[in-house]
């Protein structure tokens, strides 16, 4: 085969990206992809290489070594995630004959981390966060709604900026996901206390963001326009438990874990709780099944002879 040159990796990239979308990947995985191979091409260019097709085991496992040295050290999770978009590349490209073998597959992995969620907030301290919000301004309004959907649902935060109005079923208090994580569309339910939220947002608070025409888009950014990442569900997050003098560390992940295992704690079946937060794997959810540090102390003095 002749060389594959790197010098015209963008569009290589651009190929293998518009070939995720046809596939039906969600546009943050999408991104994350990009964000994979970029980092790979930098990494070749420092090593002076320049043919894509001399690219081996050894290489690969320079590049690894090179993900772990870094100033501030890669998490196994996300050296897992790089290695894993690297190898959907390289399949990509076997697939597409352009090259022989796709020598990813012959490395060794970090072994997946299965940790506790940190900072799981007490039912408590989730209340005090929602009722720390006001009432009477539109930034309010549509971020108290915001706030409710997300412990009512679990969603993720990339999930809930990507919803539009007419994925909310208010009628039927459901809500239809899509473009998920894992491709995994959902119709899952939400409380009375999100619905009254969403109904007020919409009602009087929605109109008031937009800034000329219609948007399909549920939630908008103070401009008036698509909310951009799941970032700004988290600063939402952050601002309302800095409010309720939760911590500095509160996101919007943290009430997806919260939900998950308040659920388990009420003892909500783990398949329930499997599809209300999309996981493509129970084992991704028997995480929640975990005793967390508050639950072994309470059982602890509970049954301890010398507690």
């Amino acid at each position: 085969m002749a060389s594959l040159s790197i010098k015209n990796y963008e569009d290589l990239r651009e190929q293998y990206s518009r070939r995720l979308e046809v596939r039906g990947y969600a546009p943050g995985t999408i991104r994350l992809y990009r964000i994979y191979v970029n980092q790979f091409m930098g990494f070749l260019k420092r090593e002076r290489m320049k043919n894509l097709r001399k690219v081996d085991i050894k290489v690969l496992d320079g590049y690894q070594d090179y993900l772990f040295g870094r100033e501030r050290k890669l998490k196994r999770a996300s050296q897992r995630n790089n290695l894993h978009g690297l190898n959907s590349f390289f399949k990509w490209m076997r697939r597409e004959k352009l090259i022989k073998d796709n020598p990813v597959q012959e490395m060794e992995f970090p072994k997946k981390p299965n940790p506790l969620p940190r900072g799981i907030l007490t039912e408590k301290e989730v209340f005090r966060i929602l009722g720390s919000v006001g009432h009477e301004t539109k930034f309010d309004i549509r971020n108290k709604a915001l706030l409710e959907l997300l412990y009512a649902t679990g969603m993720r935060s990339g999930e809930i900026v990507n919803l539009r109005i007419s994925d909310l079923k208010l009628d039927y208090s459901m809500v239809h996901i899509t473009n998920a994580k894992n491709r995994r569309d959902r119709v899952i339910p939400m409380g009375k206390t999100a619905v009254r939220a969403l109904r007020k947002y919409l009602k009087t608070a929605r109109a008031q963001f937009l800034d000329k025409g219609k948007l399909p888009w549920l939630f908008t950014n103070n401009k008036g326009r698509k909310m951009w990442g799941g970032r700004v569900a988290t600063m939402i997050v952050k601002k309302y438990a800095k409010q309720a003098r939760i911590g500095p560390n509160v996101t919007a992940y943290t009430l997806r874990h919260s939900m998950g295992t308040h659920l388990v704690r009420r003892e909500a079946p783990l398949r329930y709780i499997q599809e209300l937060l999309g996981h493509k794997y129970i084992v991704s959810t028997q995480i929640y099944t975990r005793l967390v540090p508050e639950d072994l102390r309470r059982f602890h003095r509970k049954y301890h002879p010398r507690a």
